[in-house]
């Protein structure tokens, strides 16, 4: 049942989530789980989310000195490849950054610990 005031889309058409305007069905992305199969966010919208999401992703790793990869492999969620050029900066990179992985490691559960507290003590 559409509200009051509102239109329709034309056929073939969707609106925008983010953006709120009416575009056809190929300016939004593909998704299969969706009911219509496409995205809720036109392809603009999209991109443009994506790309800040890459501008706060480089600044946050500038700001805290270390990659992405790094982090998560000092948590323990990473394969089997090291981002570390060596173990003695990977302890290096615990030791500085200690407080900061177990906080993100608890995300609000106490007793959680990172996998780096177990093989890179002392």
């Amino acid at each position: 049942m559409l509200k009051l005031g509102r239109t329709p889309p034309l056929k073939n058409h969707k609106v925008c989530r983010k953006c709120t305007a009416q575009k056809p069905l190929d300016e939004f992305p593909i998704r299969e789980r969706s009911a219509d199969g496409h995205g809720s966010w036109c392809l603009a919208c999209h991109r443009e989310a994506t790309a800040l999401w890459r501008r706060r992703q480089v600044s946050r790793e500038e700001d805290q000195g270390l990659t992405s990869g790094q982090q998560w492999e000092l948590l323990g969620r990473s394969g089997n490849e090291s981002n570390f050029s060596s173990e003695s900066e990977k302890r290096t990179a615990w030791q500085e950054h200690r407080d900061d992985l177990i906080e993100c490691a608890r995300d609000g559960r106490p007793g959680n610990r990172p996998e780096a507290w177990w093989f890179v003590r002392g």
